[in-house]
């Protein structure tokens, strides 16, 4: 279905219908999208994690490396719970193609990812947004597939429909 657009030269549609959130032939297409961008952001938050892990081991403050501050480790902690916590839901998703379970590994893996380029960004200080460093790549790709088939609340939204 056609929706107005602000620019003429674009055409815009509305994908999203009453129970599954996408109408007709598109719905596999959809779902499938979502999915392969959980399965991605899921992906991401795990190099970030070894990215992280890598430099707070590497870098010193104090004459001491800064993963040994317990800060550091909490926060790469629970970016690592959000991550073991995805990684099931998304391996069921693919295996069932339910919508449910896609959007539940979808919401929960974009938390996760989310939560996990925050910690990075933190762990790495400025040179996380520097070009010299490849985390800038990953957190940036993140950001966007966190909200590319609608965000973490969407599809809460979405599960919470299906199942109330």
């Amino acid at each position: 279905m056609p929706v107005p657009s602000v620019d003429g030269a674009r055409r815009l549609f509305d994908l999203r219908g009453p129970a599954t959130g996408v109408d007709g032939d598109l719905s596999s297409a959809y779902h499938r999208g979502v999915l392969g961008n959980a399965a991605q952001l899921c992906g991401l938050s795990d190099r970030m994690l070894e990215i992280t892990a890598a430099y707070v081991r590497e870098r010193k403050q104090f004459g001491v490396p800064v993963g040994s501050f317990q800060a550091v480790k909490h926060h790469l902690a629970d970016a690592r719970i959000g991550l073991e916590f995805a990684r099931p839901l998304v391996y069921r998703a693919a295996a069932t193609l339910d919508f449910v379970h896609i959007s539940m590994a979808f919401a929960k893996a974009a938390d996760a990812a989310l939560v996990t380029a925050r910690a990075a960004l933190q762990c790495h200080g400025a040179i996380g947004y520097t070009t010299e460093y490849d985390l800038h790549l990953y957190m940036k790709r993140t950001w966007c597939l966190a909200r590319a088939f609608g965000d973490a609340r969407f599809h809460r939204d979405r599960v919470a429909q299906a199942i109330l």
